[in-house]
């Protein structure tokens, strides 16, 4: 199973479980979690995510109301929760539509802050040109000819 990441911050907070289900549902939105995906147990999630368990088990506990996740294992002691096989897929329009709803609040917060629409085309293509490209590995040798003792990619 792989690790959840939740953008949940981290501390106390009565509406704490709700941003934690609401993390869930987003990644079952956008299609990082499907139906059938193994959810951590509360500890896990917990230690994982740096909540609190009761935080997590009320999460848990909202998303098993709305249906979004299941309880896979309902005779045992520890519950199993995954990610409900009634719950759909987004179809490509509902993504396409969120999508290009966060690009209108982001071109919109941008003109707001004074940028021109091609400034922040620009600056969108070029952020994209950056994620495309391959990482280049850093080396972590020492420079001994120059007498610097710094690494390669320091100097």
């Amino acid at each position: 199973m792989k690790k959840l990441r939740l953008a949940v911050p981290q501390g106390s907070a009565p509406n704490k479980p709700r941003k934690i289900a609401d993390e869930i549902k987003h990644l079952v939105f956008m299609g990082q979690l499907k139906a059938g995906d193994r959810l951590p147990s509360v500890r896990e999630a917990a230690d994982d995510w740096g909540q609190s368990k009761d935080s997590v088990q009320r999460a848990y506990k909202q998303l098993l109301e709305e249906g979004i996740i299941v309880d896979s294992d309902e005779r045992g002691n520890l519950p199993k929760y995954m990610v409900s096989l009634e719950v759909k897929e987004p179809a490509e329009s509902e993504r396409i539509a969120k999508l290009d709803s966060l690009m209108a609040q982001f071109v919109a917060k941008s003109r707001k802050l004074g940028y021109t629409v091609e400034e922040v085309q620009n600056a969108t293509e070029r952020v994209i040109d950056r994620v495309k490209a391959p990482r280049a590995r850093k080396s972590p040798i020492a420079c001994v000819a120059n007498g610097t003792g710094k690494t390669a990619e320091a100097i």
